[in-house]
């Protein structure tokens, strides 16, 4: 899961930054004062992503399944359909809004040297089209890797660099579900931004017996609606279609968050390869283009563990 730069979506257009920012940094926690785009439900789905710098590619049978096989490699099942389900909203919104989306953790990764597998075909066919929505609102589905070290019965994250950034909302609907500060916070009760899922959290609460849907909801609220796009998609075939490009570069994209342990992506990333340097790039949320696996040189890598071999020299 390279969940690790959660965007801070093009749900959001920033000032001073990227309208989708996945660096987080901790003083743009109060940056609420952010315009929300709002985009309304669909009238039909995206059957394609247009990836910047890599080009389009079919939403259920290829990027969809990149996506989860980078962004939450080993969860299970229903973890996985919930994953789905909110990659294909931030994919929808990134689509609706600018008409593409960026392959990094800015946004969501799609190529990272990890090839899907059987498991992650099954999540997004039996999710095939479902985007999370509230109102007449498409939701834009923040997530977050959380607290590797959550457990039952509770699964409510304690530790972890991105836990605050997570929402409990189980229980909770309307005016009362809280909105996550990676994205604008909008009035009580705003639809574009119902909470932020951790994905350490939804392997817990998937042990505990939660499917898909009840995963969601208690992240994003228990009126949180999950809605199937008009129109026909073709539908994953289990299998790989055609070989993609690894190691994917940041962009301007949007979506969640932190990675969890099975993908390339935060703590224990190897170090990056000779050449992937922080020279004039310093401070900058987007992956060193070329690097791979991804390494990065503004202020939340050290965090992360995915600076650059000089960043300290350099920057």
């Amino acid at each position: 899961m390279s969940l690790r730069r959660l965007l801070v979506p093009a749900l959001l257009i920033a000032t001073g930054c990227s309208s989708t920012t996945g660096s987080v940094p901790d003083e743009a926690e109060d940056d609420t004062g952010r315009v929300g785009e709002g985009v309304t439900k669909l009238a039909k789905a995206y059957c394609a992503i247009k990836i910047q710098g890599i080009g389009t590619r079919d939403t259920e049978s290829d990027y969809l399944p990149h996506v989860l096989a980078c962004e939450n490699h080993s969860a299970g099942l229903e973890a996985l359909k919930a994953q789905a389900i909110a990659a294909r909203s931030v994919a929808y919104y990134a689509m609706a809004t600018t008409g593409s989306i960026c392959n990094g953790q800015g946004c969501q990764v799609y190529s990272c040297g990890t090839q899907p597998e059987a498991i992650h075909y099954q999540a997004v066919a039996e999710t095939a089209q479902q985007y999370l929505s509230h109102g007449t609102t498409l939701t834009y589905g923040f997530y977050v890797a959380g607290d590797s070290k959550v457990s039952g019965p509770s699964c409510h994250d304690v530790g972890g660099a991105t836990t605050k950034y997570v929402t409990f909302n189980d229980g909770k609907s309307g005016t009362g579900v809280k909105q996550t500060k990676l994205g604008y916070v909008g009035p009580p009760g705003f639809g574009q931004n119902r909470g932020c899922m951790s994905q350490w959290g939804a392997r817990c609460l998937e042990q505990a017996g939660r499917d898909a849907v009840g995963i969601l909801q208690f992240y994003y609220g228990d009126d949180i609606g999950v809605v199937t796009a008009p129109g026909s998609c073709s539908s994953p075939t289990g299998s790989e279609p055609t070989p993609q490009p690894s190691g994917g570069a940041g962009g301007s994209g949007g979506s969640g968050g932190e990675a969890p342990p099975s993908s390339g992506g935060s703590a224990g990333a190897p170090p990056a390869p000779a050449g992937a340097s922080c020279q004039g790039l310093c401070g900058s949320p987007d992956a060193v283009p070329g690097s791979s696996p991804a390494c990065y040189c503004d202020a939340a890598c050290e965090g992360y563990g995915d600076c650059c071999a000089d960043y300290s020299s350099a920057c």
